[in-house]
């Protein structure tokens, strides 16, 4: 799911939802495929992710969630969306204490 999402394969990503796999397991780091998916700014992936229920607010191992993640790169329409699907704008990275928005 998470190569899926790096590449904005939404056909690919339903297929393995459609086969079970799970929207929200994590890599070692703590990725997400949402996390994964905003990181490169996949906005059709995003919201297919959202829409079947992704958390949009898991936290990565270093803190992070993937409206950090967004912010970080400059995906401005992603943070929209994420912002529209509940968002928190106030989470802090719990490494490094900020706020990136």
């Amino acid at each position: 799911m998470h190569l899926a999402a790096q590449e904005d394969s939404v056909k690919a990503a339903e297929l393995l939802f459609n086969a079970g796999s799970e929207l929200d397991l994590k890599t070692k780091a703590g990725y997400t495929p949402l996390h994964t998916a905003c990181h490169f700014g996949q906005v059709n992936m995003v919201r297919f992710l959202l829409g079947k229920g992704a958390d949009v607010n898991a936290i990565t191992c270093m803190g992070s969630n993937a409206l950090h993640l967004a912010a970080q790169q400059g995906h401005s329409t992603v943070i929209y969306i994420l912002l529209e699907s509940g968002a928190n704008p106030n989470m802090r990275n719990k490494v490094i204490n900020y706020v990136y928005l």
